[in-house]
């Protein structure tokens, strides 16, 4: 198999875990316990379009967990019972955070329009707003566990809750990414958003429809803030989106209700962001992306097909308008593995070679809805495969390299021709596809080698510290509103990264997803 594989049943709920998650961590609505709360009380897994319910009936489900619990200490039993009432009005309340910039599901302490999590509106009414301000500050998209480990003030409010780190993490929920793919224009299969004649109103959108065609201006708004605004006859207009700022987000027309033709959408600082076309409400043909500098350079391009997909060859650029890396999806495909159908789909990324000439080439995908990747890392006569990170190393014989002693060991792990073929050409796809299934047991029954010769071992050494090379910095757009980090990473990084289920990278699809939510018609996963 050349292709990675994700279960049909994740294809399209927004389960996928963050990259790099620990493998004990579980895909669904909460990384501890994953959906069985709901599929615990409805039976089945949940559905596109479900996730006001996946959340709603998480919550039913670790609230009963807990109350049949008791505090760690007696005299914190009150204090638990306070803290689970608190937890009662969030449920009651119904609201939660919007990921609306990270193409996997995750946490999300305190989201853009200042939506709190849970976990952080228990903190927030029993130990004050200020803390919880300073949790999503520096740990935005954390797990509560890892937040408890880097700030002492967390650590001492779990401490005095009534509750066990594990029970809290029992309770905070990872919240679905934007799938852009999940937005469609007036569903018809849907008697709320479909249109209709007369005044239509919807989600702050306010408009009139005659013979089922928009006719004069269309507003949508946030109380008194306008978020866009177009003026129509028979269904044919204009269209413009704004920032809550007042600056414009997007322009661009609509014909027989629907966007089509050239659209433009726009940084908050009025540089442009991105230029293209939509058909019938969908994105298609090339799209160029920018830097938000005031001469439009590149961060960038190409081309949505059928259905909004991204298809063909990307092309990715750094600050300077210089390419940095292309990308490319494949096709799709199906099969059988015993009684479950799995579909198969990779994305490979190609690093243009720095300036110390290493080639690197990522192949990146998900199975079950867990990200997994494949680097591959070649200068002169050394090529390696990094899998997942670095733990695991091999060599185009087959050897899994292992660190000792400032040095590295290559053990065995007997590949056959077709593996040692694939990685002596590095074909990074089909050797992924290969050595997927291979597990921590397979890499101990290697056999234990010999030490490599120093001169080699220098190769290898630099070869694996390149990963960590800032190569060109995400630029700050996506650095705020997507990583929620000061701290440069790397954008060949964050590319490989958001092609794991589907591509979602931030400064694309990210876009997309923001401009769909002040347009006419569209509507989320219904």
């Amino acid at each position: 198999m050349a292709f990675l594989l994700a279960s049909i049943g994740a294809a399209r709920t927004g389960s996928a875990l963050p990259p790099n998650a620990p493998a004990a961590l579980r895909p669904g609505a909460n990384h501890h316990t994953g959906d069985d709360g709901f599929v615990a009380h409805l039976g089945r897994a949940p559905r596109p379009g479900e996730e006001k319910l996946r959340m709603h009936e998480h919550f039913v489900a670790v609230r009963a967990r807990l109350a049949a619990g008791k505090a760690p200490r007696p005299e914190l039993e009150a204090k638990r019972q306070q803290i689970l009432a608190y937890l009662d009005a969030y449920i009651a309340k119904g609201t939660t955070p919007d990921n609306a910039h990270l193409p996997w599901r995750t946490p999300v302490f305190i989201d853009d329009a200042k939506t709190i999590c849970a976990v952080g509106y228990l903190i927030e009414q029993s130990a004050g707003r200020a803390l919880a301000d300073k949790i999503a500050e520096h740990h935005r998209y954390d797990f509560i566990e890892d937040i408890a480990k880097d700030m002492p003030e967390v650590r001492a409010w779990v401490e005095s809750s009534g509750f066990t780190l594990d029970e809290l993490g029992q309770i905070q929920p990872g919240y679905q990414g934007p799938d852009v793919l999940l937005w469609t224009v007036w569903n018809e299969r849907n008697d709320e958003t479909k249109i209709h004649d007369g005044a239509y109103e919807l989600d702050n959108l306010h408009g009139t429809v005659r013979r089922k065609k928009m006719e004069g201006t269309w507003l949508r708004q946030d109380g008194e803030t306008v978020l866009g605004r177009g003026q129509f006859h028979r269904g044919n207009g204009a269209w413009t989106s704004f920032f809550p700022s007042g600056a414009t987000l997007a322009e661009g027309r609509y014909a027989k209700n629907e966007p089509s033709g050239a659209w433009r959408f726009y940084h908050e600082s009025g540089h442009l962001a991105a230029e293209g076309r939509f058909r019938r409400g969908q994105r298609t043909g090339d799209w160029k992306f920018y830097y938000d500098v005031a001469e439009p350079t590149l961060i960038a391009e190409g081309s949505f097909g059928r259905g909004g997909y991204v298809v063909g060859t990307w092309r990715h650029y750094d600050t300077k308008g210089a390419l940095l890396a292309t990308s490319v999806a494949s096709t799709p495909d199906s099969f059988n593995e015993g009684e479950q159908l799995f579909w198969s789909i990779g994305y490979l990324v190609d690093v243009v070679p720095s300036a110390n000439h290493i080639e690197h080439r990522i192949h990146q995908g998900s199975i079950d809805g867990g990200p997994i990747r494949l680097d591959m890392l070649a200068s002169g006569e050394e090529r390696i495969y990094l899998r997942d990170g670095s733990d695991d190393i091999y060599d185009v014989g087959g050897h899994r390299l292992v660190a000792v002693d400032g040095g590295w060991r290559a053990d065995d792990c007997h590949w056959n021709k077709a593996r040692k073929h694939a990685a002596r050409t590095g074909d990074v796809a089909a050797l992924h596809g290969m050595i997927f299934k291979e597990t921590d047991e397979h890499a101990r029954s290697c056999a234990a080698g010999d030490l490599v010769p120093r001169a080699r071992a220098a190769r290898i050494t630099a070869l694996v510290g390149s990963m960590s090379e800032v190569r060109s910095a995400s630029p700050a757009f996506i650095q705020g509103l997507a990583l929620a980090s000061e701290e440069p990473t790397d954008l060949t990084n964050m590319i490989a990264s958001s092609m794991s289920l589907d591509i979602e990278w931030p400064h694309v699809d990210g876009r997309f997803v923001q401009v769909y939510k002040t347009l006419p018609g569209y509507v989320y996963g219904m």
